[in-house]
């Protein structure tokens, strides 16, 4: 697979993965919604509500438990899980950004806290795509700026149109795609 073709597969993963994180956003306001794997006091929770994302994270001080289980749940308002986070109480976390820590249950462990907003992943997606169409736009450009080009590999000359023959040398002549791809090649060494 080509270089360009993986960076366009990743450009289209960035974009539906903004999508996604918009999607969640909206919702997020009018419902919250979690996504918990492990049980009730060992686990790792991705939660959304009321317009930032909250990574919560539990361990009871014990050996590892069965971390298999998964658990999707609903909260509605979703204020209940910033509360439940001990979140949305200070003028950054309303913001959108937060950070608790605090003991487990029974004072084992520890439970933690991220609240990050969403507006802040949205943008941390758009890069990636933005980037790929810059690329794209310059190399198309540059194909329509430099017109039908034809180059010698033995004398290095470049020929305007599509000829065949080098008038200088009398080799064959390869077209202008065929010479990005030799000095791609040339330069990576």
């Amino acid at each position: 697979m080509s270089v360009r073709f993986i960076q366009g597969l990743l450009a289209i993963k960035s974009v539906l993965l903004g999508i996604l994180i918009a999607a969640m956003w909206v919702r997020s306001h009018h419902t919250g919604d979690a996504l918990r794997w492990g049980n009730k006091t060992q686990h790792i929770e991705l939660g959304s509500a009321d317009g930032s994302v909250i990574i919560r994270y539990a361990n009871d001080g014990r050996a590892p438990a069965d971390m298999r289980l998964w658990e999707i749940w609903h909260a509605d308002p979703p204020q209940i899980m910033l509360l439940r986070a001990r979140l949305g109480e200070s003028r950054l976390n309303q913001a959108g950004f937060g950070l608790t820590k605090e003991p487990g249950d029974a004072g084992r462990g520890v439970v933690v806290n991220v609240m990050i907003p969403h507006f802040l992943l949205v943008l941390l997606a758009i890069p990636g795509p933005m980037i790929w169409v810059w690329h794209w736009y310059h190399r198309r450009r540059r194909r329509i700026k430099l017109g039908t080009m034809s180059w010698c590999p033995t004398c290095w000359r470049e020929v305007e149109g599509i000829v065949y023959t080098c008038p200088e040398c009398g080799g064959p002549l390869a077209t202008h795609d065929e010479h990005e791809e030799i000095i791609r090649k040339t330069s990576a060494r």
